[in-house]
């Protein structure tokens, strides 16, 4: 399906998303859903004697997913768009303690973050590693900050928290790194 280029329009058709797009970045963002929703127990169980969120421990692999949307669609973007849809979903059905329209902003920002790391340039295996890498561990971090200035965390254990949400942003990335070695974006785009 080639779409024709009209006067004033910048994109090309290869910029423009597909219902094939639409369809990986709503799948990624059910699932990194379904990974918090699944992991949350599991974090209160182990992390709950140490008040440590489950956020902070396993948020890598809740970003990995952004990064991965921006990696399988490969287009500007499509890990905001992931994230939107997740802080939209938890804003209609109330699934955050954090209300309102904050709770889409601490959605929305790692996304947005995770689009900027990915235009770092290189095509080589270690730029790609380096930006799912980086990408995880930046949209931990600033989701760990955002939700600890909601509930007035700093000094000492904002710190302690961020090191650990770093260290799990890093994890995170690199199993995206490899998931996405794995399938290959071509392979979600046959006509590519």
């Amino acid at each position: 399906m080639c779409h024709q280029r009209q006067s004033g329009d910048r994109t090309t058709p290869r910029d423009r998303y597909t219902l094939r797009d639409f369809l990986i970045i709503t799948l990624l963002a059910a699932l990194g859903l379904a990974t918090k929703s699944l992991l949350n127990p599991l974090s209160r169980t182990l992390l709950g004697a140490f008040s440590i969120p489950g956020g902070v421990f396993f948020g890598g692999l809740y970003m990995m997913w952004l990064a991965l949307a921006r990696g399988f669609v490969n287009k500007a973007g499509s890990a905001t768009l992931t994230a939107f849809v997740q802080g939209g979903v938890v804003l209609v059905l109330g699934l955050s303690p954090v209300q309102g329209l904050l709770s889409t902003l601490i959605f929305l920002l790692p996304g947005v973050l995770v689009d900027l790391v990915f235009l770092i340039p290189g095509q080589a295996r270690l730029y790609r590693l380096f930006r799912f890498t980086l990408s995880c561990l930046v949209a931990n971090v600033s989701g760990i900050i955002l939700v600890a200035l909601v509930w007035g965390i700093v000094g000492r254990p904002l710190i302690l928290l961020v090191a650990i949400g770093a260290l799990s942003g890093g994890l995170g990335g690199l199993v995206a790194y490899l998931i996405s070695e794995k399938i290959p974006s071509r392979s979600l785009h046959p006509s590519v």
